[in-house]
């Protein structure tokens, strides 16, 4: 199993913003750092704010139920997960 380091996080905020289309598995591989943490940090929003690809909007807890809701709501009838 390979061995990760230990990087501080202004390091790996450092290599996302001088290289902010890196996916999980080449932050990994950059920084020899576990997919968890790489993941992690790409799900926040240390990811470049100007990034049109990048987080921009979160949903309010119980948001997406509420879509999920109207979505189905609005298709009565239709057949789901088929």
């Amino acid at each position: 199993m390979p061995t990760t380091q230990k990087v501080s996080t202004e390091t790996i905020l450092e290599t996302l913003a001088a290289h902010p289309r890196l996916t999980a598995p080449e932050l990994v591989e950059v920084l020899q750092i576990g997919r968890s943490t790489a993941a992690k940090h790409l799900a926040t929003d240390h990811v470049a704010p100007d990034d049109p690809v990048g987080p921009t909007d979160r949903l309010a807890y119980g948001e997406l139920s509420a879509l999920v809701h109207d979505y189905l709501a609005e298709r009565p009838g239709e057949a789901v997960g088929q």
